[in-house]
């Protein structure tokens, strides 16, 4: 498994009351919970763990976990 999944997995299990279990194509449509707070919470989670900060243009355009993990090597890398 990728490690940024594992990663993104602890903050889901952390999050979300029902956490999803995700993958790369993970979307928002897999749970009721993952709303625009939900996915608010999501990106402050992956900006702390990772000491990092992404612009808000490249939030709005990500459509699954996937392009959420390419998001995140591009800054951590």
């Amino acid at each position: 498994m990728n490690k940024y999944i594992e990663d993104l997995q602890l903050i889901f299990n952390i999050l979300f009351q029902t956490p999803p279990k995700i993958h790369e194509d993970t979307d928002a449509s897999i749970s009721e919970e993952w709303d625009s707070f939900m996915q608010v919470q999501i990106v402050l989670a992956v900006e702390e763990k990772y000491s990092i900060r992404f612009q808000l243009e490249e939030i709005e355009a990500l459509k699954n976990i996937g392009e959420f993990i390419k998001l995140i090597e591009k800054y951590v890398s």
